[in-house]
């Protein structure tokens, strides 16, 4: 584990002594994170609503290990992973105007069978991923800190947080991708309170990424050929072969508008977005711009509340989100042994439309929160030159249940339910026939284009002792593809104080 997680986990440790005198029940603080704000949780991505998250101290240390298996993925993400990790959490108001929050985390986990891809990030690099058809197994370790601050004015609030993340991934056979991923993120804020019957929020920050990916052959007589794919089945075949490593450098910016009326505080409008931009330099004799890309997330939300009494509140929701991605490929002269950069092209572009409508009910007095939605998902993905593309129209639906029931004053009992119905409207496309990498893309195709049903089942025991709680947690996830099943299992044991 990296300096910061220790130095987290000893804050975690003193916390709990500090707690000790403490009368407010482990439970209640356990309930109150799992309350409505669940509903409009994206108002917190600004740090200075981080105060409104909740009243009480509450900090954990978590073991746990958890199983994938699926029959159905995309083959270049994992067909098995084994996954052991440790967290350690804190939301500790310090006292009514400065409050802190944070977590540390470390994963090593064991992936099985990745083809067609030799990099980590994958929802951040696709489709730009260096790639051999040989593949094989990833041992991978993450590592995460987050920590936080908000302090509260007469006026108006101001906070701010810092998210460090660092993954190494490592292949043992040939090909040997040797991959390092560093994403560091800045993000601060500020409310105005009470500006024409509205508490106003402003939230920016920055963001740098970079990932370094190197391929050894201990075999050279059995090498396979690399290739730096374009997406959709293309890739440069200039740089097909024997050119192993290379490297992504980006940098990215966020920023979000809030606005929630500061007398009942039951209406929350959210506007959320965030770029991150990166080259993938290809190290030849020189270094070469082989492609860039644009990533861009957009989120609008707007959550009314309704109190009919004092133990129930209802809610609705309207959602619109927008996934996009932009990528600038080059054209390269290829008559030297160094290449040059002639030409430089839009060529690629994805684009991941959300419309959703969701409901809510938070029961105080029965411990409940329940919250179905439905949406409308559109998926549009092509390829300018060689023409190539596919666009699926998606129907989803399904809810979020979580109950807390109490055994007796020390142990308590907490379930999470979701569901969720994946139904394909529409489906067309024009792929790449190329020999070399048209299975992946076929099969690729083939999982996008299907329906399926997925149900997530955990169930926790709370166990209160004289300061602190303990915990055990069964998590099971079942993804239906017809006759073919996902299956996710995971068990967790740790402390709560």
């Amino acid at each position: 584990m990296n300096k910061f997680s220790y130095l987290l986990l000893g804050f975690l440790i003193l916390n709990s002594f500090a707690n000790a005198q403490e009368q407010d029940s482990l439970f209640i603080k356990l309930k109150e994170q799992q309350n409505e704000k669940q509903f409009y949780n994206s108002i917190f991505r600004n740090p200075a609503f981080m105060p409104d998250f909740g009243n009480y101290r509450l900090s954990s240390l978590e073991v746990n290990y958890k199983q994938e298996k699926n029959q159905n993925y995309l083959i270049q993400k994992p067909e098995h992973s084994n996954d052991f990790g440790i967290k350690a959490k804190s939301y500790y108001p310090l006292n009514q105007s400065l409050t802190l929050w944070g977590n540390a985390s470390y994963n090593n986990i064991s992936h099985k069978n990745i083809t067609w891809n030799g990099s980590v990030d994958y929802s951040i690099l696709y489709p730009y991923f260096t790639a051999d058809e040989k593949g094989g197994d990833m041992q991978q370790e993450n590592y995460a800190f987050l920590g936080g601050v908000s302090k509260k004015t007469k006026q108006f609030d101001w906070g701010a947080s810092i998210d460090y993340q660092a993954k190494l991934a490592s292949r043992s056979k040939d090909p040997r991708p040797q991959n390092i991923s560093s994403n560091l993120k800045l993000n601060t804020g500020i409310k105005w309170k009470n500006i024409l019957h509205f508490n106003i929020g402003l939230n920016a920050g920055i963001q740098k990424y970079s990932q370094s990916n190197e391929i050894l052959f201990f075999n050279e007589r059995e090498k396979v050929p690399i290739f730096h794919l374009n997406g959709l089945g293309n890739y440069n075949h200039l740089l097909k072969g024997d050119k192993t490593d290379s490297f992504y450098d980006g940098f990215g910016y966020s920023g979000g508008v809030q606005l929630v009326n500061s007398r009942q505080k039951n209406l929350f409008i959210n506007f959320n977005f965030n770029e991150l931009n990166f080259d993938k330099i290809i190290r030849l004799s020189t270094n070469i711009e082989a492609s860039k890309l644009k990533n861009r997330n957009i989120e609008t939300s707007v959550t009314k509340l309704f109190n009919t009494t004092s133990e129930n509140k209802y809610g609705v929701k309207i959602d619109y989100i927008l996934n996009s991605k932009l990528g600038v490929e080059s054209i390269l002269k290829g008559r030297s042994s160094i290449n040059e950069i002639i030409a430089q092209n839009e060529n690629y572009s994805l684009n991941n439309e959300i419309f959703q409508l969701s409901g809510m009910y938070h029961s105080t007095k029965y411990n409940l929160y329940f919250s179905p939605y439905i949406n409308y998902e559109a998926h549009r993905e092509k390829n300018i030159y060689p023409v190539s593309f596919q666009n699926f129209d998606y129907l989803n639906s399904g809810f979020n249940l979580n109950y807390f029931y109490t055994i007796n004053p020390r142990n308590l009992l907490q379930f999470q339910f979701d569901f969720q119905y994946h139904k394909t409207l529409k489906k067309e496309t024009l792929l790449n026939n190329d020999k070399a990498i048209g299975d992946m893309i076929e099969r690729n195709y083939l999982l996008l284009s299907k329906g399926f049903t997925n149900t997530k089942f955990n169930i926790q025991f709370n166990h209160k002792m004289n300061t602190f709680s303990t915990f055990a947690k069964l998590g099971s996830e079942f993804i239906f593809f017809g006759k073919n099943t996902n299956t996710i299992f995971s068990v967790s044991s740790g402390i709560n104080f």
